[in-house]
């Protein structure tokens, strides 16, 4: 039987919308192409939610991998600006997961 999982994706805000949802995609392929099979067999897509929330600058994600703790989680960085951190991905997370609950709700979805 399968239960709703959330994927939080952060995303820097100091770079452009465009930039922002680019790097959000990355993020999430990067984190599927990780998953592979896994998917099929752990996750139902139908019950599998995205979360995108903004980070103000490159600095903040320091904040947000502590906030994550032991929890798994992608990076990725973008070759064009220097091979810089952009985002995030967690692996998806049980929704009654008290790391979830206590510490990822605090963040604001991303808002242009």
């Amino acid at each position: 039987m399968f239960h709703k999982h959330y994927v939080y994706i952060f995303v820097r805000q100091d770079i452009s919308h465009e930039q922002q949802l680019v790097q959000s995609s990355h993020v999430a392929l990067l984190l599927g192409s990780r998953l592979g099979r896994k998917i099929q067999n752990k996750y139902n897509i139908d019950e599998l939610y995205f979360t995108i929330i903004g980070v103000p600058h490159l600095k903040d994600f320091v904040q947000v991998q502590q906030d994550l703790g032991e929890l798994p989680y992608e990076l990725f960085y973008e070759p064009d600006i220097g091979n810089q951190l952009t985002a995030i991905a967690t692996y998806p997370i049980y929704y009654k997961d008290p790391i979830r609950k206590k510490k990822l709700v605090k963040y604001k979805l991303l808002k242009f």
